[in-house]
């Protein structure tokens, strides 16, 4: 599910730190179970389902809110581990993304 950035249209995105996690047959607030191969992502405060669009380096992935968190001060984003692998994520840091 990886996009080509330059396949993307024009627009703003924001940054924010994000980091990743993999506590996989746990639950999601979503529904379902967490699976290692799960495309997703976690927040706070968006809709079950939003997709939102990240981009690292050179690579962008598209993906729905699956989850609820991170719980950690200063965190918005909580990829999911599929999701950070895709996107070479190293696991903590500032990420371009915007919804959509």
């Amino acid at each position: 599910a990886l996009i080509n950035p330059s396949d993307l249209p024009p627009g703003q995105y924001n940054v924010s730190i994000a980091s990743f996690y993999d506590l996989y047959g746990d639950p999601v607030a979503c529904g379902g179970i967490l699976r290692v191969s799960e495309l997703g992502v976690a927040n706070k405060t968006l809709p079950c389902g939003t997709e939102v669009t990240f981009v690292y380096g050179k690579r962008a992935i598209r993906v729905p809110v699956i989850d609820r968190g991170p719980y950690i001060p200063g965190r918005e984003w909580d990829l999911t581990g599929a999701a950070a692998e895709a996107l070479q994520f190293p696991g903590l840091g500032p990420i371009e993304w915007r919804l959509g």
